[in-house]
């Protein structure tokens, strides 16, 4: 084992038993409120990300939703060490207006965009656009100011924070 910048590098393979250190480790100061559940969401979160690769693209992807009853919790972070180690950066943004959702929406997925970071969540989280995109292996719509539609694979894991913000029954079904 050596560092280089900050960064542990292994020089031989990592065993399974000292991938699950590493992760308790990197993990350990994060508040979360049931440390079993809550630790095992975060850890599917991050494998999410990793093992996109290995999904079909137009697999269902789970939502994951992070809430706290303050700021300063760490919900932010938490999600971002789910996304950053594999794709170097997070794009994220605060959630739409209702009668802007689908223009976001149909954004992220005529881009590709392999996650959303929608943070800081207010209130009830849910609605019919959100819920019908985390569930769609395709989406389309109109292009605006265009004749012409689109119809993409769906490609993106969504990731949602908020302070004691609730999830709609279906939200919570696809978190």
């Amino acid at each position: 084992i050596f560092t280089l910048e900050n960064t542990i590098v292994y020089d031989e393979a990592m065993t399974a038993d000292r991938a699950r250190e590493v992760i308790r480790e990197l993990l350990i100061e994060f508040p979360f409120h049931d440390q079993g559940r809550s630790l095992s969401v975060q850890v599917a979160a991050m494998m999410t990300v990793f093992a996109v690769g290995i999904l079909p693209r137009t697999a269902a992807r789970p939502g994951f939703m992070y809430t706290a009853n303050d700021s300063d919790a760490g919900k932010t972070l938490a999600c971002k060490t789910a996304i950053i180690p594999v794709l170097g950066r997070v794009n994220t943004r605060a959630f739409p207006r209702k009668e802007e959702t689908r223009k976001v929406l149909d954004q992220l997925a005529m881009d590709g965009a392999v996650t959303i970071l929608f943070d800081n969540v207010k209130g009830t989280l849910g609605g019919e656009d959100i819920e019908a995109f985390m569930s769609a292996p395709r989406w389309s719509g109109r292009i605006l100011g265009e004749k012409g539609g689109f119809d993409v694979e769906n490609v993106t894991t969504c990731f949602f924070t908020g302070n004691e913000s609730q999830p709609t029954r279906d939200m919570a079904q696809r978190c």
